[in-house]
């Protein structure tokens, strides 16, 4: 049986992580707008498209890694 819950969740972890790398913390004018654009990329709801581009990734052999940033 696929484990699903558990893969989906190690996957939305490995997203939340490469969507905050992403994320520039320094060299604005405001400290808020870091916090703005965090909020607006981290908030829930946000995992649907990346889950699905890593599921078809899967059926190629690709590595979550590999197709994340997709």
């Amino acid at each position: 049986m696929y484990p699903f819950k558990e893969i989906t969740a190690q996957r939305r972890t490995l997203i939340d992580q490469t969507l905050q790398s992403l994320i520039p913390l320094e060299g604005f004018h405001e400290d808020r707008l870091p916090e703005a654009m965090n909020y607006a990329i981290l908030g829930g709801g946000k995992r649907v498209r990346p889950l699905l581009v890593m599921g078809a990734a899967d059926l190629f052999d690709l590595a979550p890694e590999q197709s994340v940033r997709a």
